[in-house]
């Protein structure tokens, strides 16, 4: 991707900070200091949107300092070309440069970098390198994190070495139609259901030609090779598909080795396009009773992942809910739920997770949140059919819109193409009201204003 050229257009990065120093103990516990340093890892532009930064109320004993990308390079989508070696080795050297306490990340690859820096230096909390690891690999998080006592069928594939005969039998032990994507990555890039052996070899031959993630590299040395020997491969996970009426996530953090639940949200999806994420609802719509089994469920999973070193950050947890109230497991993310920071502060009192965070880092309380509105974060999404220009695509210019939604590209960037079912996200939305039944129609009025090509977009 190239770089953002009118950031400053839409983004306003936070002020420099007091310069202050302080040490955490290898416990935990914060000495007697002026302060602390905290490293914000902001490997692209699209790390300072989600982390809301300028937002926060930060005091003056506190710096925070940026781990930007190391070749300069700010791509806006997932985490292809990101070179986890390279930037660990930039955020080893700025750590010891200026004395860092403290550290903030708000996306899966960017988390493994954290928890492998936290292993190297102990006085800095967080999670484990083989906790994060759990979450951050599809196949592990299914072999070792689930605590459902019928949990979803899965099984382990490597595209670089794989019969028909191998699919097959894969196939049928999982059941059909299944959901089949790579073990590692970011932004549901890969994911697709098949529903044939045909239509699993050509999934199969596709993922041959993704680039390598780089990951396997980066963990050795540093995780047992003979115990996750699966996550040293560009690994596939298929696995059986759950028919779910409902999507929701919880995030938690987990403090000192105590489960502080944030409030639940549902993941909205469009009729037409099951795939495609439509928005998330804050906070959810579920049932009560619903709601109470997905709490139960989160506080199993995180008290397991509590076992493996998982402490000190948030846990982020989705689950599909079936018609009769059952909830399976979908997924473990390590790290807050960062796309809603912007409607947590609007939507909660106390609601903002890196706030959260930086006052766990200055040994302060941490206070639950405290709904005061509904929100929804959503994505304007397109299917085009060649590369074309963002300004070809949406409507950047009308003074009644343009401050509605942030776009994930300059004017003139092109976007790539979509990927299977899961579309291109051209930009984000926040709504926030006091009425739940406001906030659709407010999107959906946004969309048909600015979408220059709506014939590539889903509908309902």
């Amino acid at each position: 991707m190239k770089t953002l050229q009118n950031a400053s257009y839409y983004l306003s990065f936070f002020k420099t900070f007091g310069r202050s120093c302080s040490r955490w103990s290898t416990a935990g516990a914060q000495q007697q200091s002026p302060g602390i340093r905290v490293l914000a890892l902001l490997p692209t532009w699209k790390d300072k949107l989600n982390l809301q930064l300028e937002k926060l109320s930060v005091p003056d004993e506190v710096k925070l300092i940026e781990a930007n990308s190391p070749t300069g390079e700010q791509g806006t989508m997932g985490n292809r070309g990101f070179c986890f070696t390279a930037f660990m080795k930039h955020c080893e050297d700025m750590i010891e440069k200026h004395s860092i306490d403290f550290i903030l990340s708000g996306r899966d690859d960017t988390s493994v970098v954290k928890a492998a820096l936290r292993d190297k230096f102990p006085h800095i909390p967080g999670p484990t390198l083989e906790s994060t690891l759990l979450c951050y690999d599809k196949y592990l998080t299914r072999k070792y994190t689930d605590t459902d006592p019928s949990p979803v069928k899965y099984t382990h594939l490597d595209p670089e070495n794989f019969t028909s005969e191998n699919l097959k039998e894969a196939l049928e032990y999982v059941g059909c139609p299944a959901i089949i994507k790579p073990c590692v990555g970011t932004a549901s890039f890969g994911v697709a259901k098949v529903t044939c052996l045909q239509g699993m070899v050509k999934q199969m031959n596709i993922y041959k030609k993704f680039p390598a993630s780089g990951l396997g590299e980066f963990l050795r040395g540093r995780i047992s090779h003979d115990k996750y020997s699966e996550a040293f491969k560009n690994g596939i996970i298929l696995e059986e598909h759950v028919d779910a009426s409902a999507t929701v996530a919880i995030d938690g953090f987990i403090a000192n080795n105590q489960i502080i639940q944030w409030p639940a949200h549902d993941l909205l999806y469009w009729k037409s396009k099951p795939s495609c994420n439509k928005a998330f609802l804050l906070p959810s719509n579920l049932d009560k009773d619903v709601l109470e089994n997905v709490q139960r469920r989160y506080r199993d999973i995180a008290t397991r992942m509590m076992g493996y070193g998982y402490n000190n950050d948030f846990l982020s947890i989705e689950f599909l809910i079936q018609k009769n109230g059952d909830c399976k497991l979908m997924e473990v993310n390590p790290r807050m739920f960062s796309p809603l920071i912007n409607l947590y502060n609007k939507c909660y009192t106390n609601g903002n997770p890196v706030q959260a965070l930086l006052d766990f880092a200055q040994n302060k309380p941490i206070r639950r949140p405290i709904q005061v509105q509904y929100g929804l974060n959503s994505l304007i999404v397109s299917f085009n059919k060649k590369p074309t220009r963002l300004s070809d695509l949406l409507e950047l210019n009308d003074p009644s819109t343009k401050d509605l939604f942030t776009p994930f590209f300059s004017p003139d960037e092109e976007v790539p193409l979509p990927y299977g079912d899961s579309g291109s996200p051209l930009a984000v939305a926040d709504f926030a009201a006091p009425r739940r039944e406001d906030l659709l129609p407010a999107y959906h009025t946004l969309c048909k204003k600015v979408l220059k090509k709506p014939e590539w977009s889903p509908e309902d």
